[in-house]
């Protein structure tokens, strides 16, 4: 057996599968992938909060990720090994001033980067509660304005207090609005509407009602009348039934603060 041509033939074999690795390193080069996102930050946001996970992944296995700006400083962090999107700060965060934020994040791997632009849509920290504090922006009455101790007098002079509770565009108003001598204190609701979309003035209206006020009686309540929240008076003109068949009996009062 030729020892010497086997030895050489065994070489070459070695040296044809090393350049064939070689080669097939050459065919793949470093692929970086990622992609742009979006997040939202909820006005119920708190430090240390990961609102995502910025994508990024290389053909070569893990990357790591690098915050290379953001539009408003120092509110948000980024995990070099992860890529988890971290609120930081919530000082500078103002939905109304910049109601985006825009980051770009750097995916990188031996040396090559790819990068990501990450835009984080910011809720209103604070919203507004609307007029009459009910949480609704769409109110449009400030009721608020009659909220707490009433007074009330009728067209004779006669007086009582009460107790206001304000909603949405509407005023509970917890009184004898009759001044007739209640036992009990009657809950009556009103529901404002404006003149016109902001205006300070307009019409109250209460719907037929129970009027919970002398045990045995069953007394229905309705009225309209008018508002005006600069000068805080409430007119009011009513009619009352007390279940006998009787014809309604009307009247007028008027509502302030005291």
């Amino acid at each position: 057996m030729n020892y010497k041509l086997t030895i050489q033939s065994f070489l070459i074999s070695i040296l044809f599968v090393v350049m064939a690795s070689c080669e097939n390193d050459v065919e793949k080069p470093l692929v970086i992938t990622t992609s742009d996102i979006s997040f939202e930050l909820p006005n119920d946001a708190v430090v240390g909060d990961t609102l995502g996970i910025v994508p990024g992944t290389s053909n070569r296995g893990s990357v790591g990720f690098v915050l290379v700006s953001q539009s408003v400083n120092d509110v948000f962090s980024v995990s070099t090994t992860t890529g988890d999107l971290i609120l930081k700060n919530l000082t500078n965060v103002d939905a109304e001033i910049n109601p985006e934020i825009v980051l770009e994040v750097s995916i990188n791997k031996e040396g090559e980067s790819e990068i990501s632009n990450v835009t984080v849509i910011i809720e209103s920290q604070n919203p507004d509660p609307g007029p009459s504090g009910c949480n609704d922006p769409n109110a449009l009455v400030n009721t608020d304005i009659w909220n707490g101790d009433l007074d009330l007098q009728d067209i004779f002079g006669d007086t009582a207090e009460g107790v206001g509770v304000s909603g949405c565009d509407n005023l509970t108003i917890n009184a004898d609005l009759l001044i007739i001598g209640c036992e009990k204190i009657p809950e009556v609701l009103f529901t404002f509407e404006p003149t016109a979309p902001g205006e300070t003035s307009g019409t109250v209206t209460a719907e037929m009602q129970d009027y919970d006020c002398i045990e045995g009686f069953d007394i229905q309540f309705e009225g309209t009348g008018t508002y005006d929240e600069t000068t805080g008076i409430i007119e009011i003109e009513y009619s009352w039934t007390d279940g006998s068949g009787d014809p309604p009996i009307e009247g007028f009062v008027t509502v302030e603060p005291n």
